[in-house]
């Protein structure tokens, strides 16, 4: 769902194929438990509205799509299984893998969907209340709907209000014996129930017994303010706030222009749908949602807008552009500026990563964040544990949870360490992956980082300060033991005899041997004894493995400024001897 409630969003997390559009008919919806629905819906198709398609959120990298939702398809509260056909292909024309062609899909609670009522106001002969939701468009019968004076003297009301948008007219009967008078304000009182959501509509109204509501003078505007807000429905976006010193009507007069001026360029507003803004019960602010979706630089081949913490912007109101809510909605003689601060609606972004040890990984971000949940089980991090029989997996894992690493946070940078002695990480480039929970990270804006955001990839720099470690051995025959190290190795002059001289065992079967060879081999150091230190069946998790560096034979890195590995014991050898 996006934040409006009435588009739906379907991530595929990979290219696909153009046609995915058109086959929404082979994407299934059920219930959360995998049942069909009792509505008869069963495809997206089903839920896409009428005389809506399909789109692509980027049609560069076609993996999202979107579609406005047809009104009582769906419920607020709800959870829906979708299951994507196998026919629903990627743009190799390859079926996705099992685990991508089902995901549970949550629609906002009842609550968060239930329409509020924010504004009322006398127009003429009616009062008009305002909603911050979209209005199932059905008859609401007045009946227990109230406008009264201060002294309690009611306004009796038309049988039916009238229906539109966010909207709810209640019409004054022309028979009252107490008219609506511009001069007075009146309180009106909402009941709960009465109108729905458009789009889920099992969710309804509470009840409102407070709001005010009085005419508007026929006064043209004559000043406004302007300012960035973010988004009270998803702060990844700016919207723009005007500030009128008179109410004004939620539309713009025809022919009106809105304008941000920044550095001599211009960006014009290029649609025509303004709101209220729900935080102001006057009226006299409206708002134009997603400033970097609607201003466009028209001299620029309609190049998008984008607001900027670190500038400062005009915006201007044409000459006539707004009407003032009134009688005869008189338009704005003058235009109007507002000189005003951008501000930020970006989330943190990886930004780059340094492997400082195999005990210490420093992940740092574009901004300063806030992370206070982050917990070890929403971290990930390539590295190898070695268990209690000295076995290990020599390609690496993915580590993750509080048995295994432990996480802080400080400033912009989340520091991971190992939990305990037996755990150590990838201290190559070319071998360290990373993952982070997308819905733990945001910045000091509430910006919540997205999982592209988090994601890590070869793009992301990384500074590889750390030197290569022992992370386990392996017993492989009864005089020989091979050596992972956490990145590929090399000694410095490779001699097999004198390299080896820098390696013991202590605690298997002889005290007294020589290492007589050792070979350095991708991520892997084979010694050679002269004696069988290692029998079938034994345990040696308690076998010691010391290397004491010789600088002329050391153990290196391969890669970048060849990091000598340094001195090192290694605790637990896993036998594999036949």
């Amino acid at each position: 769902m996006n934040a409006d409630q009435e588009k739906f969003f379907l991530n595929f997390k990979e290219e696909m194929k153009s046609d995915t559009l058109e086959k929404l008919d082979k994407i299934k919806i059920f219930n959360e438990q995998g049942q069909e629905l009792a509505n008869g819906v069963t495809t997206l198709k089903d839920v896409l509205a009428e005389s809506a398609s399909a789109e692509w959120v980027d049609a560069t990298t076609k993996k999202e799509i979107k579609f406005d939702i047809k009104p009582g398809t769906l419920e607020a509260g709800k959870k829906y299984k979708v299951v994507i056909d196998e026919t629903v292909v990627n743009k190799e024309g390859e079926a996705l893998s099992d685990s991508k062609r089902s995901i549970t899909v949550s629609m906002p609670s009842i609550k968060d969907a239930e329409p509020k009522a924010v504004l009322a106001r006398v127009v003429n002969d009616s009062v008009v209340i305002t909603f911050d939701k979209d209005l199932e468009e059905t008859n609401v019968s007045t009946k227990l709907f109230t406008v009264k004076t201060s002294t309690g003297k009611e306004v009796a009301l038309e049988a039916n209000a009238e229906v539109s948008g966010k909207n709810i007219t209640l019409q004054q009967n022309p028979s009252s014996a107490n008219k609506l008078d511009e001069e007075l304000t009146y309180t009106v009182e909402v009941p709960a129930n009465v109108v729905a959501n458009k789009v889920f509509t099992n969710a309804t109204n509470p009840a409102a017994s407070s709001l005010k509501a009085q005419a508007q003078k026929d006064v043209a505007v004559k000043s406004m303010s302007a300012k960035f807000d973010r988004d009270v429905k998803d702060n990844k976006k700016a919207d723009l706030l005007l500030t009128f010193d008179q109410r004004v009507k939620d539309e713009l007069a025809s022919g009106g222009e809105i304008v941000i001026e920044e550095s001599g360029k211009k960006f014009t507003f290029k649609g025509s749908e303004v709101e209220y803004d729900v935080k102001d019960a006057t009226g006299k602010t409206l708002r134009i949602k997603d400033v970097e979706e609607n201003f466009v630089n028209k001299s620029d081949n309609d190049k998008k807008f984008t607001v900027k913490s670190s500038k400062s912007y005009t915006v201007k109101v044409v000459k006539e552009t707004v009407q003032t809510d009134s009688t005869n909605a008189p338009k704005n003689k003058t235009d109007l500026k507002s000189t005003i601060n951008g501000i930020d609606v970006s989330a943190p972004k990886l930004d780059e990563i340094t492997l400082d040890s195999a005990e210490k990984i420093i992940v740092e971000f574009n901004k300063d964040i806030v992370a206070s949940d982050l917990k070890a089980a929403d971290v990930k991090v390539k590295g190898y544990q070695i268990n209690n029989d000295g076995s290990f997996n020599k390609a690496g894992e993915m580590l993750q949870g509080s048995n295994q690493i432990k996480v802080s946070v400080s400033g912009n940078a989340i520091t991971i360490t190992p939990a305990n002695d037996k755990i150590k990480f990838v201290t190559s480039e070319t071998d360290f992956d990373l993952w982070l929970a997308n819905d733990k990270i945001k910045g000091k804006n509430d910006v919540v980082a997205s999982e592209e955001d988090l994601k890590y990839d070869t793009n992301i720099d990384v500074i590889d300060n750390a030197a290569p470690v022992m992370v386990g051995a392996i017993a492989t025959k009864a005089n020989e033991l091979e050596i992972t190290y956490s990145e590929a190795i090399e000694f410095k002059d490779n001699t097999d005899e004198k390299a080896a001289k820098q390696f013991t065992v202590e605690g298997a079967e002889y005290k007294n041997y020589a290492t007589t060879a050792a070979t350095a081999t991708g991520k892997s150091v084979t010694l050679t004894f002269d004696k069988d230190l290692f029998e079938k069946d034994k345990d040696y998790s308690t076998v010691s493995v010391k290397y004491l560096k010789q600088d002329t034979y050391r153990v290196q890195e391969t890669e970048n400024d060849k990091k000598a590995a340094a001195n090192q014991t290694l605790k637990g050898v896993k036998n594999t001897v036949n």
